[in-house]
């Protein structure tokens, strides 16, 4: 039965059957298959129920196309991934002081700029500055030089 139709088999499909039975230790047990089709309350039969799936594909042929959209795919999420783990590098004090002191000369080139900005600098000095202090390990000669 495939999708509420009965089909009509051929000597390979019976033989296929033939193989299955064989395989799960001989003939199927009537009375075991009417007890599950009374529970499911259908009528089909044994071989029907075992050739339900015969035509679903399971698999296909890809074109050359797709293949290397596939690829081409798969190269864009390893970028994506490095790209990632350069975005995840953690970012200095030094680099932090660096990047606040440019964010503070670009407010100060702004005509008629509001107070709270430089404000919200200030902030942003103090939070690096207190950071600074609380993190304290060995300098290095790089350190001093950008």
């Amino acid at each position: 039965m495939k999708a509420g139709f009965l089909e009509k088999k051929t000597s390979s499909e019976t033989e296929e059957v033939d193989s299955i039975k064989h395989s799960i230790g001989g003939e199927i047990n009537p009375e075991q298959w009417a007890s599950i089709q009374k529970d499911c309350n259908t009528n089909i039969s044994f071989e029907a129920f075992l050739d339900v799936d015969n035509e679903l594909q399971t698999c296909g042929t890809m074109s050359d196309k797709e293949i290397v959209a596939n690829i081409n795919a798969e190269i864009s999420d390893e970028e994506n991934e490095e790209l990632d783990e350069q975005e995840r590098k953690t970012v200095t004090v030094k680099e932090t002081e660096k990047a606040v002191e440019l964010l503070q000369s670009f407010l100060e080139s702004i005509d008629n700029i509001g107070t709270e900005s430089f404000c919200a600098i200030a902030t942003l000095e103090k939070t690096v500055l207190l950071q600074k202090d609380s993190v304290r390990w060995q300098t290095s000669i790089k350190d001093f030089f950008f």
